[in-house]
């Protein structure tokens, strides 16, 4: 009984300090680990992640340089949608890869086996208000943020395509931070 309280009190306690790392208010560009940050959105959605497997395949890509709080906001949104897609799935699998690149710039993707994303829809998932959900269960802002914030504020790159075997996958490439060239294409 002394394990189990044990073990819900340190999960307790990681979800407070996640809770305050995506609630922080400066926007201050500092140093950020993008395996952290993961690992605090896996534990902060950790009511919509229950039954799903969930794979990590990180790579050393080591710190980068990032507004925090609008890249733990931009992998919330991302990670939430892809739970979204596989609810009430079997087999139900979310895959989290990173990818140290050259030209100093860093890949994150976040793969799932769900539906997928009709060709249609893809061209405006990064639109303000559109969303594939029914009505009252999206508002249709969260691909439209990931847009802005890697996009406009960081200098990075955002795309979807289908994932191998069924699903979706959503890249992100960001700079590590200073001067950095673009990634080479295929990477």
């Amino acid at each position: 009984m002394l394990r189990v309280i044990q073990s819900g009190a340190r999960r307790t306690q990681r979800i407070v300090q996640a809770l305050r790392n995506y609630a922080r208010a400066d926007e201050a560009v500092t140093r950020v680990d993008l395996h952290a940050e993961l690992e605090e959105t896996v534990a902060l959605l950790a009511h919509k992640l229950r039954g799903l497997e969930i794979r990590r395949e990180l790579a050393a890509t080591g710190p980068l340089t990032a507004r925090r709080g609008q890249l733990a906001q931009a992998l919330m949104n991302l990670v939430a949608n892809a739970a979204d897609a596989l609810e009430g799935r079997e087999g139900a699998r979310l895959t989290l890869r990173t990818a140290d690149l050259e030209g100093g710039w860093v890949a994150l993707e976040i793969e799932d086996n769900g539906p997928g994303i009709p060709e249609a829809a893809r061209a405006r998932i990064w639109d303000p208000f559109f969303t594939t959900k029914e009505v009252g269960k999206g508002t249709g802002l969260g691909l439209s943020i990931v847009h802005t914030i890697i996009v406009e504020r960081h200098g990075g790159r955002v795309s979807v395509r289908d994932a191998e075997g069924g699903g979706a996958l959503f890249r992100i490439e960001l700079p590590r931070g200073g001067e950095a060239s673009a990634p080479a294409q295929g990477t």
